[in-house]
């Protein structure tokens, strides 16, 4: 079960805040907070990025490395775990390099649903935080559009099947879902 999506820009503070709600389920569920972290380690400034999160992150965290087959990983888990994973735009970002010029938006967006949908049906609760790619500039290549165009789709069915949604600004974060105004939901949505 998807419960909770946190989206941000880069240094929004959207991990930090996605520990504290991880960390608060897992408490009021008793279940086993998990940290599911998706980046690559590919040169020394990722390396020194990678090396901040595990310094700064909780002790309670039992953390596992998933930068590939996500959902491999989170069958090894206990159903009252409740899971962060760190981060969406990261993971599909490997998937996306690893694919290099066999890639297609089509491809990703498969991928995307079959993840998502399967996280879903999952005991497990998740916490998932990713980048909001799409308020800055247009990228220079299509490919680099593509993938944010994609991750965009990926970040919109994540947050239809997740029960609340915060975006992070600035150190703040502003809750989505639930409370939007009325005028904006579509048909079929959920009240």
């Amino acid at each position: 079960m998807i419960e909770h999506l946190v989206l941000g820009g880069a240094r929004s503070g959207k991990t930090a805040f996605a520990e504290r709600v991880t960390l608060t389920l897992a408490e009021n569920a008793r279940g086993t907070p998990v940290y599911i972290a998706t980046a690559v380690a590919t040169d020394q400034e990722m390396r020194a990025r990678i090396e901040r999160h595990v310094q700064l992150r909780d002790s309670r965290f039992v953390t596992r490395e998933a930068p590939r087959d996500l959902l491999t990983i989170v069958d090894t888990l206990s159903p009252n775990a409740v899971c962060l994973i760190d981060c969406l735009a990261t993971y599909m970002g490997t998937l996306w390099y690893d694919a290099c010029d066999r890639v297609s938006e089509e491809g990703l967006l498969a991928e995307g649903l079959a993840l998502l949908e399967g996280l879903a049906q999952r005991a497990s609760r998740f916490v998932i935080v990713s980048n909001e790619v799409g308020m800055g500039i247009v990228p220079e290549s299509a490919e680099v559009r593509m993938y944010r165009d994609a991750l965009g789709r990926w970040n919109a069915l994540a947050a239809a099947l997740a029960a609340r949604v915060t975006l992070t600004v600035a150190g703040i974060p502003l809750q989505v879902k639930p409370g939007q105004h009325s005028l904006w939901k579509r048909e079929g949505d959920a009240p």
